[in-house]
């Protein structure tokens, strides 16, 4: 009897072997096969947060047109040019309409804001289309300055009802030449902005609405065009400032003895 109950201890012993041998064969076919693991998700593509319209402003006279630019930012920080993916809108057709492309075109004097969007978002920008000038005039007229030195110039623009506007920023500038001379364009940060290179001459232009106006810009070396003299250099017979031999009051290259106290 004790060995029939055996046995069946035995045989009981073995069922359970079994099953736990088969469990835990089933559980590495499972994670051998990733279904035992955990599967994260890849991260999710970076989504649209906002829309740059460049320029924010611009003018232009009827009939003329103007390019605007759509940079867009994401929101892993990134940016991308989005001009041809977005809609553009003119908040005033029969004023200015806008291509697909992002391309604007002035049909009327007046005023409209030009819209860019995309995915919820949106960007705007101010476009005013006037009457053609009938002159551009720059200022200052005919300057100088010295090599590695800057200037800003101005250009006007006079209409056919008299009155006068600021088109610095809108005009086109150029100079006759680039190696003495360099200036800032429209769509560049300081347009209007020269700065001299080396020593010489160039014509600096501002072209707006079919009109232009120029200035000559005279660049000189560092030291200016004239040739430095040494004052201890000059010799008795040289004059400077009405003192004969150089600066000092003895009218000799030495110094005197009293020339830096205050009665001297």
């Amino acid at each position: 009897m004790v060995n029939r109950f055996m046995n069946g201890v035995n045989r009981r012993n073995g069922v359970a072997a079994s099953y736990a041998l088969l469990l835990i064969l089933l559980l590495l076919a499972l994670s051998g096969c990733g279904g035992g693991t955990t599967t994260t998700s890849p991260n999710p593509d970076p989504t649209l947060t906002s829309i740059a319209i460049t320029p924010t402003d611009a003018l232009i006279v009827v009939g003329d047109t103007q390019q605007f630019t759509a940079i867009g930012t994401y929101s892993d920080a990134s940016t991308k040019d989005i001009t041809k993916s977005i809609n553009w809108t003119s908040s005033d057709a029969t004023k200015a309409t806008i291509q697909s492309s992002g391309l604007a075109n002035g049909i009327a004097v007046g005023s409209v804001t030009i819209t860019g969007g995309l995915g919820g978002k949106r960007g705007v920008a101010t476009l005013a289309i006037s009457s053609p000038p009938t002159s551009v005039s720059i200022s200052p007229l005919d300057p100088t300055i010295a090599a590695g030195g800057t200037l800003r110039f101005f250009a006007t623009a006079t209409f056919s009802d008299s009155t006068t506007k600021d088109v610095t920023k809108f005009s086109t500038w150029t100079s006759s030449a680039p190696n003495v001379a360099a200036i800032q364009s429209t769509g560049q940060p300081n347009p209007g902005l020269a700065t001299g290179l080396v020593a010489g001459s160039a014509t600096i232009t501002a072209a707006f609405g079919g009109k232009s106006g120029s200035s000559i810009l005279t660049v000189t070396s560092p030291g200016g065009n004239g040739t430095r003299i040494p004052l201890m250099d000059m010799t008795p017979s040289e004059n400077y400032l009405s003192f004969q031999g150089g600066l000092y009051e003895n009218s000799t290259n030495v110094v005197p003895a009293d020339h830096d106290s205050p009665s001297a």
